[in-house]
């Protein structure tokens, strides 16, 4: 296994009480993940970007969440930008969740080394 070369900021040392609720309440949900917003808190920045990008797109935006949930599962497991069954709208709305994203990152570093 390749070490680990980002820490983890561990929630008992952080003093801010908003951010300490924002950690309880990933904690509580599930969502975004404790320990990807445990690496987001060594920069407050980027932890509070996320936090409200996360927010007003997952858990508060226009569609009802067992949709966005039922798109994150689904482009985690298929290709569905080929896939005939959905309406660009439904495509559009599996392209704003994260798990899209990290996917397309993955494929492009796969492409780039094999290139080299």
């Amino acid at each position: 296994m390749a070490k680990q070369r980002i820490s983890y900021v561990d929630p008992a040392t952080v003093t801010d009480p908003k951010m300490l609720a924002e950690f309880d309440r990933c904690r509580r949900e599930g969502t975004p993940r404790p320990e990807s917003q445990a690496i987001r808190a060594h920069v407050p920045a980027a932890f509070w970007s996320f936090a409200a990008a996360w927010d007003g797109v997952f858990r508060n935006g226009v569609m009802d969440h067992p949709i966005k949930e039922l798109c994150r599962v689904y482009v985690s497991h298929a290709d569905f930008e080929k896939s005939g069954r959905y309406d660009e709208r439904q495509k559009a709305a599996c392209k704003s969740d994260p798990a899209y994203w990290a996917k397309q990152s993955a494929g492009s570093k796969k492409g780039r080394a094999a290139a080299e």
